[in-house]
């Protein structure tokens, strides 16, 4: 067993060493990869070193210091190839939004000072090296590859939780990071590994999933760490999603599918805008109460009714804070709303969907630009579909996708994917570096007889595709 304050150090010095003996994008993608599936879940008062309310040392930030702290000592050229551009902007303007909430709701500039850097804490790390790291379609292809990678681990971590229970966090790091009695389903178990939650879990997989079938039906899925056919993967993926036992996560799957289909058949790019819209659609029939999602849960009731039943909890959560959102529309009640109302304190804490807490917290423009943060790609895709080679588009079209997905996931369940967001912000860097150098080709131009970057070349062309 590790203290988590043992582990949490610890991986910041390793993860950093990588910089030091391998290529710069493999030691960011192992960094974060091996980093966001092995380290501690905050959970409780344990899994997180706390100095200030603001200052804290997490997972992820565990991560962001070890990618920092090795790019600055090994790799400082990368920063070289970050560029400002209006996602940045967003994310600023929902940084400032967060603090002027603090300040309009009475509880002070100190505290929205506190939130605001606890947001960038959490974020904005993630946001830059990405777009330092990710500039080419190799770089982009290596890092969905990583996801992947990383899941197929996890199929085997999803097998024997599955038949055990959930006990690597525990056996790691002495304690369970949320509650058992959720980790139960049918007669057998939902695999957490060291993830958060089952439904994290299992959205994890699914994703994973469908971009490796998607790569393989376009042929460009090369065999895994050198070896492992494509075929095999897609096994291994599709045993842990089963595994997983979580509705969620196999709706996801089919919706995905589904939406991937539709790009085969249509050939548009106009289809990568149903999920957001879908999305857009339903946050804004449930703030006006025009949708009371009794047809959901008719529909959910015939699949299941334990999962009807979910559903209604988390419906009837958002219902008992949707006025107390409306009230502070535009920059929310802020976070301290679950602290200091004890009417409504604990049934705020236990409200599940993304939408509504950002909604709540901070308001239509938080909410807003925290989704169009998430939609960079989506953007970024559609809106450069026709100029983008085929490789580019196709990796571009699964990651829009799965962006799509998260929103939607957004919309009931509140786990932010950072594996994710290194995608998403990796879709807008290429688009942004291929269109500065005003020349799309690039995206694919590889020199004849390049060497493979998993050989250990420290730059990889940038039409490689590993």
């Amino acid at each position: 067993m590790i203290p988590y304050y043992v582990a949490l150090p610890m991986w910041v010095m390793i993860s950093a060493s990588f910089f030091a003996f391998m290529p710069a994008l493999r030691a960011f993608l192992l960094t974060y990869m091996v980093g966001l599936l092995v380290l501690p879940v905050g959970w409780m008062d344990e899994g997180i070193i706390v100095f200030t309310n603001s200052v804290q040392i997490d997972r992820i930030t565990a991560c962001h210091l070890g990618a920092l702290i090795g790019t600055l000592l090994f790799a400082a050229d990368k920063f070289r190839h970050y560029r400002f551009d209006k996602f940045d902007l967003i994310y600023c303007i929902s940084t400032v939004s967060i603090f002027t909430t603090s300040c309009l709701t009475g509880t002070g500039p100190y505290d929205g000072l506190s939130n605001a850097v606890n947001h960038l804490r959490l974020f904005a790390p993630t946001i830059i090296l990405a777009k330092c790291y990710i500039t080419t379609t190799s770089d982009l292809n290596a890092a969905l590859r990583a996801m992947i990678g990383g899941a197929v681990v996890y199929s085997l971590v999803a097998v024997i939780e599955f038949r055990l229970s959930p006990q690597l966090h525990r056996l790691l790091y002495g304690y369970f990071q949320h509650t058992f009695v959720q980790a139960m389903r049918f007669d057998s178990f939902r695999p957490y590994g060291a993830l958060r939650h089952a439904i994290e879990f299992s959205f994890f997989m699914a994703t994973s999933l469908l971009a490796a079938s998607w790569l393989t039906y376009k042929k460009m899925m090369k065999p895994l760490w050198g070896w492992l056919p494509a075929w095999a993967v897609i096994c291994c993926l599709s045993v842990g999603l089963l595994c997983t036992l979580t509705f969620a996560g196999y709706a996801i799957f089919v919706a995905g599918v589904m939406i991937l289909g539709m790009v085969v058949v249509t050939r548009s790019r106009w289809v990568l805008w149903i999920l957001p819209v879908i999305v857009a659609l339903w946050v804004c029939g449930r703030w006006t109460q025009t949708i009371d999602a009794s047809s959901l849960l008719n529909l959910t009731k015939q699949i299941s009714n334990q999962r009807s039943e979910s559903l209604d909890y988390r419906i009837q959560a958002e219902n008992s804070v949707l006025d107390e959102a409306r009230n502070h529309a535009w920059f929310g009640a802020g976070p301290a709303y679950a602290l200091v109302n004890s009417d409504h304190g604990d049934f705020v804490r236990a409200v599940d969907a993304n939408w509504i807490i950002r909604a709540l917290y901070y308001g239509l423009i938080g909410l807003v630009t925290w989704d169009l943060l998430w939609a960079a790609a989506i953007y970024t895709a559609w809106r450069y579909y026709r100029k983008m080679p085929e490789e580019t588009r196709t990796l571009a079209t699964v990651i829009a996708v799965m962006l799509g997905l998260h929103l939607v996931d957004f919309l009931f369940n509140d786990f932010a994917s950072t594996f994710l967001l290194i995608l998403d912000m990796g879709v807008l860097s290429v688009a942004s570096h291929a269109t500065r150098a005003r020349a799309p080709v690039r995206f694919m131009a590889a020199p004849a007889g390049a060497r493979a970057f998993a050989s250990g070349q420290e730059a990889a062309p940038a039409g490689y595709m590993p």
